[in-house]
């Protein structure tokens, strides 16, 4: 039950990589970013030819670059993260994750420039650095302690789920959604703010319910 509640989070988590590229590339005017990016490499004398072939596309900034964002943030901040949630229990530091990556989708709602898009994705970074790391120490929490590892090992099994399913409502909302249907794409960010609010309430009852010996 505890691997089928985080593939729902693993589902709506995934929608970075498979539903917002498609989603910049659409509808986001990024030139709000790109001037940002000019006086950047401006100041330290770069030829700005050789940098706009490779993060510009038809004068926008390539979604690609946008989401690894993602990444960098946690490259920066996951130490930080994980130091300030150091005494809060693993349940609670994945629903507020969980919580977090609720509040960054709506963030997409606001408007469709580039500096909205790259608050919601560090929005989206601070909900994965707190759900994701102690979502496996939550797995090992409630194994028998002669079966941690293998409860560990299993706990990927979400991320699996999550890969397929995510990518399978990918393709469903944005077919609806998105300009091929019915060009309102505010409404797929709700339903995957639904999805991950439903994972947040789902592991709050199963915590209730089960009280897996040795979980907090």
């Amino acid at each position: 039950v505890f691997l089928l509640l985080m593939a729902g989070f693993w589902t709506s988590f995934n929608q970075i990589f498979m539903t917002l590229p498609e989603y910049i590339r659409d509808y986001v005017d990024t030139r709000d970013l790109v001037g940002v990016v000019e006086s950047a490499f401006g100041s330290f004398g770069t030829d700005p030819a050789g940098w706009s072939r490779a993060l510009l596309d038809k004068g926008q900034i390539k979604p690609e670059y946008l989401v690894n964002l993602n990444a960098g943030a946690i490259i920066v901040f996951q130490v930080l993260i994980s130091w300030l949630v150091r005494k809060t229990t693993p349940l609670t530091s994945i629903i507020a994750g969980v919580a977090v990556t609720v509040g960054s989708f709506g963030v997409y709602l606001v408007n469709r420039s580039g500096w909205v898009i790259v608050a919601a994705i560090l929005v989206f970074s601070i909900g994965e650095m707190l759900a994701s790391p102690r979502s496996k120490e939550y797995a090992g929490r409630i194994a028998p302690p002669e079966k941690v590892g293998m409860y560990m090992g299993y706990f990927y099994w979400c991320v699996a789920l999550g890969n397929l399913f995510g990518g399978l409502l990918s393709g469903v909302a944005y077919g609806y959604f998105g300009p091929a249907g019915i060009d309102r794409p505010d409404g797929m960010w709700v339903l995957f703010a639904l999805l991950a609010a439903t994972t947040a309430c789902g592991l709050m009852v199963f915590h209730r319910v089960v009280k897996p010996a040795g979980a907090t």
